[in-house]
C-alpha cells in the first residue's frame, strides 16, 4: 500500500539526493522536495544540518522562527505594553538564527545555503543601496533598508534553513491560520461593538502592524484565505480541522467585507476565481 502520510522530522538513513526547489526534505525518493541545508542524503556521510537525527541548534531554529510567526501575527506587545521594551519579534529571530548558523559552521558547512532565491534576494538587496544616494531622502531610504528589507532577508534565510519536513511545514502553516483567524474573530467583534471603527464605519484591525489600517487588514486577510480554504477542501485531513479551516475562511471573509476595503474586495474575487 502507498504511504501517504507525511513523514515525521526524523530522516531515514540512505535516502536519495534530490533537486527540487522545495524547503523541506523528501524521504521517498523525490516527490516532495530536497533538502535546503545542502548535502548529499546518504548514511555513510557525515550529517548535515537537515539529516542529522538529532541536533538541539537545528530545534531551537525552528522554535526561534514558530515563536517569532506568532509574535509576527498576534503582537502581544499590543495587548501588554511593558512587552514593548522587551522586543520579542527580535529576540525570536536570534533565538532561532544564531544556534542554526553556529551548528552549521560546526559541521564545516556555509551559515546558509547558497542558492538562486538566495542570490536573488542580496542582488535586490545590493539595487536598493544604489539607490541610497541618488533618493530624494536618502536616510529614509536607507532606513528602510535595515529596518525593513534585512530582517525579511533573516527571516526567509530561517525559514529556508529550518522547514526541513513536510511535517514542519505543515504545523507552520496551521499556526498562521490560527493566529489569522483569532485577529479576524477580534476584529468582527469589534466591529459589533463599535470598536476600531475609522472613515465612516471602516473596520481597522485590532492589532497594529501588518493588520493596522483597513486596507492591510483586507489585504493580509485575502493573502491567506486561499490557505484556508486549501486545507478545507483536503480531503486526506482530519474532519475536525477541515471544520475549523471552513469557520476561519468564513471569519475571514466577513473581515473582508466589514473593511470596506475595494483592495480588498478585487483581491477576494481573484483569490476566489484562483481556487
Amino acid at each position: 500500500m502507498k504511504d501517504t502520510s507525511f513523514p515525521s522530522d526524523k530522516p531515514r538513513s540512505g535516502a536519495r539526493p534530490i533537486n527540487e526547489p522545495l524547503a523541506f526534505n523528501d524521504r521517498r525518493g523525490g516527490r516532495w522536495g530536497s533538502s535546503i541545508a545542502g548535502g548529499p542524503l546518504a548514511s555513510n556521510q557525515v550529517p548535515t544540518f537537515a539529516t542529522a537525527a538529532y541536533a538541539e541548534p537545528r530545534d531551537w531554529g525552528y522554535v526561534g522562527l514558530f515563536a517569532f510567526t506568532a509574535v509576527l501575527l498576534l503582537r502581544p506587545q499590543d495587548q501588554v505594553p511593558g512587552l514593548t521594551a522587551l522586543h520579542l519579534a527580535e529576540v525570536c529571530v536570534l533565538i532561532g538564527i544564531g544556534p542554526m548558523v553556529l551548528h552549521r559552521i560546526a559541521y564545516r558547512l556555509p551559515a546558509f545555503k547558497i542558492n538562486a532565491e538566495t542570490i536573488a534576494l542580496f542582488l535586490f538587496g545590493m539595487v536598493m543601496l544604489a539607490g541610497v544616494p541618488t533618493s530624494v531622502w536618502p536616510s529614509g531610504a536607507l532606513g528602510e533598508f535595515s529596518d525593513k528589507y534585512l530582517k525579511i532577508v533573516i527571516v526567509f534565510l530561517l525559514m529556508m534553513n529550518t522547514l526541513t519536513t513536510p511535517a514542519r511545514l505543515d504545523r507552520l502553516m496551521w499556526l498562521i491560520l490560527l493566529c489569522v483567524g483569532v485577529i479576524a474573530a477580534r476584529s468582527i467583534v469589534n466591529y459589533a461593538q463599535g470598536v476600531n471603527l475609522v472613515e465612516g464605519g471602516r473596520l481597522a484591525g485590532p492589532i497594529g502592524g501588518i493588520f493596522g489600517n483597513p486596507n492591510d487588514l483586507a489585504l493580509n486577510m485575502v493573502t491567506f484565505l486561499p490557505l484556508a480554504g486549501v486545507v478545507a477542501l483536503s480531503r486526506h485531513r482530519p474532519a475536525w480541522r477541515r471544520i475549523v479551516a471552513v469557520g476561519i475562511a468564513a471569519m475571514m471573509v466577513a473581515t473582508i467585507v466589514l473593511t470596506r476595503s475595494r483592495g480588498g474586495a478585487l483581491g477576494l474575487a481573484v483569490a476566489i476565481a484562483a481556487l
